[in-house]
């Protein structure tokens, strides 16, 4: 049954391929993310399955399966039958592949119906327990539903200083934004604010040194918003679409190789460049931006984790977070629940874990609670 394997994965080797020389030429220092080395994601699972160090890439992505993770279960099934960081495997291979398929994965139904025929009555009712061992070990459910808010209008913003372009990224032509999760003070000041994607922090500097400067009407009790600041370079229009064009598709190729960080920025990409990318007829491909944030969260990407608990109210990540001990989440995510969330009881406990963050020292929690 070995010829399975090489039937079934020689697109994907084709794809890996690809994917190292790609990984190898720009990951590392992918344009507008910043990355840090000690934040463990699938990024570094699949550079170690590139560098072919098998092993280590098969055991990283297994801590990704209570994550739902379907690009962590998609790369395991394919290890298995082709016997890579693991015995060959085609009863556990296909059970990973379903797991994938049903965390959403794109490609992984089509992988397993081309295990799934050439298995016994036996293997496939070992397949079946073995995905339903993986379902059970799901901490984070796969769950895209919101609290309940309260319709609370947004303060107007009454005064601001943009930040400057940092010289040295200016000189190199290099666009980006920056997303912040402000949160404002009854008398309209900005208590303190979260960077919630990574950036090169010369970026978040710039931003720093103006914040105190920011005002907004005046509301009733701490309130949680986004902002979003663009570092644009005017340019021609021909050459402006060429780089995005060339951006996204490098982009892209990673995010579906299951790169947690270009996942993240994907979606991102979409939503500050939508008309440019629409304009070349590029955007279908990220639709869907919940499914890649979802696919970066699920990858172990904490930015990702974050955004989706505070930006988009996902109870499920902001639980997650908690559980996790994540000061910054739970002072931030707190909030977002003791301003916004309709159910008194819920809001009740978004003030306890502010109180909970400040308690263990975390600042952003400190700034915030004095405004309680």
């Amino acid at each position: 049954m070995r010829w399975i394997a090489h039937f079934i994965l020689s697109a994907f080797l084709i794809t890996t391929v690809t994917l190292a020389a790609t990984l190898t030429a720009t990951l590392l220092s992918a344009p507008a993310i910043a990355q840090t080395d000690d934040e463990r994601t699938m990024r570094h699972a699949i550079m170690a399955y590139t560098e072919k160090d098998f092993s280590s890439a098969f055991a990283q992505m297994q801590a990704y399966l209570p994550l739902a993770s379907a690009d962590a279960a998609y790369y395991l099934g394919l290890m298995s039958i082709e016997a890579q960081g693991a015995d060959y495997d085609p009863v556990s291979s296909l059970a990973y592949l379903q797991a994938a398929s049903e965390w959403n994965h794109p490609d992984a139904e089509h992988m397993a119906q081309q295990i799934e025929p050439h298995l016994n009555a036996e293997e496939l009712a070992q397949a079946e327990a073995q995905f339903a061992a993986l379902q059970n070990q799901v901490e984070v459910l796969l769950d895209y539903e919101r609290f309940a808010e309260k319709e609370l209008p947004r303060p107007e913003r009454t005064r601001a200083r943009a930040p400057r372009y940092p010289r040295d990224y200016a000189a190199r032509r290099m666009e980006t934004w920056l997303t912040v999760m402000q949160v404002v003070s009854p008398e309209g000041k900005v208590i303190t604010a979260l960077p919630v994607e990574n950036v090169p922090r010369e970026f978040i500097r710039e931003y720093n040194r103006v914040e105190g400067a920011w005002r907004y009407e005046e509301v009733e009790k701490p309130y949680p918003l986004s902002v979003r600041l663009l570092f644009e370079i005017e340019t021609a229009k021909d050459d402006e679409y060429e780089t995005i064009n060339d951006i996204y598709e490098q982009t892209l190729s990673l995010a579906m190789a299951g790169v947690p960080e270009q996942q993240m920025y994907l979606t991102l990409l979409a939503s500050t460049r939508g008309a440019r990318l629409e304009h070349e007829g590029l955007l279908q491909a990220s639709d869907n931006s919940r499914d890649w944030l979802e696919r970066a969260a699920r990858g172990g990407y904490r930015t990702a984790q974050r955004y989706l608990a505070i930006h988009s109210s996902s109870r499920v990540w902001g639980e997650y977070l908690v559980s996790q001990g994540d000061l910054t989440a739970m002072a931030f995510y707190g909030t977002k629940l003791y301003t916004f969330a309709a159910d008194p009881e819920l809001a009740a406990y978004g003030e306890e874990l502010v109180r909970e963050a400040a308690a263990a020292g975390n600042e952003n929690a400190k700034a915030i609670l004095a405004h309680f």
